[in-house]
């Protein structure tokens, strides 16, 4: 006798042997006098299978698996962009650094004769 699982036998309904009349573990294999294989089961199973088997592989690139042309290439995207910087130039020429401050009356700290 060999050893067969109960999900593809006849008498396996539910996860409980009808001929047994216990409940059984269905991909448990084990040895079983009243076994009968059924056609139905099994052919679900096949279209199962084949399904996995149609699924579609895709390739990686050639920089996923070279570590040092992934890198040239982030540094080549880099430089292909072109990051404008705003000049720093006053609207005040005597003051060239910071720029007119005449407007600003008080700072934000506290004055101790405001208190």
């Amino acid at each position: 006798m060999e050893k067969v699982t109960c999900n593809i036998c006849k008498f396996e309904d539910n996860g409980r042997c009808i001929k047994k009349k216990c409940k059984v573990s269905i991909n448990k294999t084990r040895i079983c006098k009243m076994y009968e294989e059924d056609e139905e089961k099994v052919s679900l199973i096949e279209e199962k299978l084949d399904k996995r088997n149609d699924i579609e592989v895709i390739e990686r690139p050639d920089w996923f698996w070279d570590k040092k042309k992934y890198k040239e290439m982030v540094k080549e995207a880099a430089g292909d962009i072109i990051v404008e910087k705003a000049p720093i130039v006053a609207a005040d020429p005597t003051h060239p650094l910071t720029g007119d401050l005449s407007r600003f009356i008080r700072s934000t700290a506290v004055d101790d004769e405001d208190e």
